[in-house]
């Protein structure tokens, strides 16, 4: 995943995207999906992408889970075959709109973190990098 501090949105590769090139999300799996039949597409300066609305169970180890987290599963990408990426993490703590849920602040209503903060630290060399 991409944590990207510029966006708010949560978006994962769909099992239907075919030109998705990483692992795909397969909503099948999940006992707690539920799909909303809105379309929706976000746009970079790089490139697109378009899905569907879905909620489901977000985590961030086995034992920290958000439920309903509000997020988008991606069906088609134009332009961004270089991502080496199963989808995007937006950090931004402001929303743009009423159907997805911010990261942080949902993680910390849910109880996952006792603070809507996150902190990175960025080690190349070491490849110790964190978050």
């Amino acid at each position: 995943m991409i944590f990207d501090t510029g966006s708010d949105w949560l978006w994962v590769n769909s099992r239907v995207c075919g030109n998705c090139y990483q692992e795909k999300f397969n909503e099948l799996e999940s006992d707690t999906f539920k799909f909303w039949n809105v379309i929706y597409d976000l746009h970079y300066g790089s490139g697109d992408v378009y899905g569907y609305i879905a909620h489901d169970k977000v985590c961030i180890t086995e034992e920290y889970c958000a439920d309903d987290f509000g997020f988008m599963t991606v069906g088609q990408q134009n332009n961004l075959d270089t991502l080496m990426s199963d989808g995007l993490v937006g950090m931004s703590p402001k929303e743009t709109d009423e159907y997805g849920d911010l990261f942080i602040t949902k993680m910390k209503d849910s109880g996952v973190i006792d603070q809507a903060i996150f902190s990175m630290y960025i080690n190349l060399l070491e490849n110790t990098s964190m978050m």
